[in-house]
């Protein structure tokens, strides 16, 4: 099981930096893929896949629940519906191919798992925190483009990171800026 087990929510950055020294043509640094989509939104893709649906799921999250929450879903034998799944710096959204409609929405910042998973690695697992107790796990299936959504993912985390990081810096500056400091002598 390929996995990334994550404390919430933002700790999910580091370990997503494993995923940016797989290599690939859309490798670390290589950012003429993404698509400007509106003003502080960026686009990492669209991929057709299948969606069998969602289960909640209690904390923690670990191996043995990844797979009891991906065999209940299955088990359901829930109709799969054709969607188009959305990565961007917003989150991970899921369309409806047909009618073009949101099935699911997740910020990025809700994300705390996403897996490719089973032997043949063509479905992928991810979980969201809905609130504080529970957590929901969704189940897509292609094979031929699992590891191009995981890698999005992972791009769309690090620009967030990286636009945190400045924020925070700018912020700093600004406030240094605005402090004086008064020094007197007297002789």
């Amino acid at each position: 099981l390929f996995s990334f087990f994550l404390p919430p929510p933002f700790s999910f950055f580091l370990l997503l930096l494993l995923l940016s020294n797989m290599g690939g043509s859309n490798s670390k640094g290589d950012r003429s893929h993404i698509d400007e989509v509106s003003e502080g939104e960026q686009s990492f893709g669209s991929f057709k896949m299948y969606y069998f649906g969602s289960t909640t799921v209690s904390p923690p999250v670990d191996k043995t629940t990844v797979i009891n929450a991906t065999n209940k879903i299955i088990k359901s034998r829930n109709p799969q519906k054709k969607v188009i799944v959305s990565v961007s710096t917003l989150g991970v959204e899921l369309f409806d191919s047909k009618k073009a409609t949101s099935i699911a929405a997740t910020p990025l910042k809700r994300l705390t798992f996403i897996s490719l998973i089973g032997k043949k690695k063509d479905k992928i697992a991810y979980i969201h925190k809905e609130s504080e107790s529970v957590l929901i796990c969704h189940l897509l299936i292609n094979k031929k483009v699992g590891s191009a959504v995981i890698h999005s993912v992972n791009e769309a985390f690090q620009l967030s990171k990286e636009r945190q990081k400045r924020q925070r810096q700018v912020a700093w500056d600004s406030s240094e800026g605005t402090t004086t400091t008064t020094t007197s002598t007297t002789t």
